[in-house]
């Protein structure tokens, strides 16, 4: 008989959160073969899960749904959860798995309460919430946010201590940065991966265009926090060595705070309030050669970045300003392109593939980035999750014997 494995997405609505568990549900399918795996979601989340899902046989079942994506529901959405979560945890049978790929940090007491009484093996994955811990994140927060901030502040620290609850973490990077906060051994019951990423399946194009200029682009939402304004210092840099002309800068997502300092550059960026459309957003990626990233060290350091996903995807090499997180993945794969000190080591750098590239140089990133793709696909995903789980003895919660 299949073991049955309850994934359940109980807060998320529509597009949020669904390229994650799409890639989820692969590594799980793979990782497991022999189990049943049943995901649970509201419709419209459902929906876009499974447009971008591709593996094996899964059942999808809609627990809930949401007819407005207006912020008046926002609310509504963190009571269905906690009801969702209680329901889940009194009424799946104890020989089926539950594993939570989402949950509001306000079920989070209602989950140790419970579990105080029925003991049970509950799996949960952490995401983006974890950047509440950090001290300057919890600053820039407003309304519900702070909220929600101060509940997952002071529920997270007994969840990590409960021997029965074990937390799938993304990336080794985010548990080294969390025994800053915490001490002791919180670990044994973590499972490190990846964060699963549904990767271009196509080689991506890593020629420049015909037009000869060395194209260069951030991707993603374009903010001052990420520093991806620093883009205008970049053009003013070459500018002045004289060599502008030569590359072609571009800002890809969209841009949040600094639009009118963009007036009388010559940096394209999408015009409008909207985020690119999907096709059109991988589309301007694969054309570029080198991804620019200005992250400042306080961030990502207990979240991935889903930019920097983009970019493994499209299997493109980076220049980079030097920070923890991209010292991790530097270290992890080898050289996929220019870790850099400064905005000016940053232009030097680019002034050298401007050289290269004029010279038909060949690609020298193009294994360590093969590399780099194969630890964020989903069997590479998937086959260190198995790995993990039959080194800690808990294979038994994902499959029979």
């Amino acid at each position: 008989m299949k073991k049955k494995i309850k994934v359940v997405e109980p807060l998320w609505t529509g597009e949020k959160h669904s390229s994650f568990n799409a890639a989820f549900l692969g590594v799980l399918s793979h990782a497991f073969p022999a189990s049943q795996i049943v995901f649970y979601g509201e419709k419209t989340h459902l929906s876009c899960v499974q447009k971008k899902f591709s593996g094996a046989a899964i059942d999808f079942k809609c627990i809930f749904n949401v007819r407005s994506d207006n912020k008046i529901v926002i609310p509504f959405l963190y009571i269905i959860s906690v009801l969702q979560t209680i329901r889940f945890l009194l009424f799946t049978p104890f020989s089926q798995q539950l594993i939570f790929s989402g949950l509001s940090p306000f079920a989070y007491p209602m989950v140790l309460l419970l579990n105080f009484f029925f003991r049970r093996k509950i799996i949960f994955v952490c995401h983006g919430e974890l950047a509440f811990i950090e001290k300057d994140t919890y600053r820039l927060l407003n309304g519900h946010y702070k909220l929600i901030a101060i509940m997952f502040k002071r529920a997270f620290p007994l969840l990590i201590k409960k021997s029965r609850i074990y937390l799938i973490v993304l990336g080794e990077n985010i548990v080294a940065e969390l025994k800053r906060y915490y001490n002791g051994d919180f670990t044994k019951n973590f499972l490190v991966i990846e964060h699963p990423y549904c990767l271009q399946p196509t080689e991506s194009n890593t020629k420049s265009l015909p037009n000869n200029k060395l194209r260069l682009a951030t991707v993603g939402l374009a903010t001052r926090m990420k520093r991806a304004d620093l883009i205008i210092e970049i053009h003013d840099r070459l500018k002045t060595k004289g060599i502008l002309d030569k590359v072609q800068l571009e800002i890809i997502g969209k841009v949040a705070d600094f639009t009118s300092e963009l007036n009388g550059k010559k940096i394209n960026y999408p015009d409008g309030k909207y985020f690119l459309d999907q096709g059109t957003y991988d589309k301007k990626i694969s054309q570029q050669d080198f991804i620019l990233f200005f992250y400042p060290d306080a961030t990502y350091r207990l979240t991935p970045s889903g930019a920097f996903l983009d970019a493994v995807s499209h299997k493109k090499p980076v220049i980079v300003l030097k920070n923890n997180f991209f010292e991790t993945y530097f270290n992890k794969a080898g050289q996929i392109g220019y870790m850099c000190d400064s905005i000016a080591d940053m232009c030097e750098c680019i002034e050298k593939e401007i050289t290269n590239c004029s010279n038909g140089a060949k690609d020298t990133f193009g294994s360590n980035i093969d590399k780099l793709y194969q630890f964020f696909s989903i069997p590479g995903v998937a086959k260190s999750l198995r790995k993990q789980v039959e080194l800690r003895g808990i294979i038994h919660l994902f499959e029979n014997n």
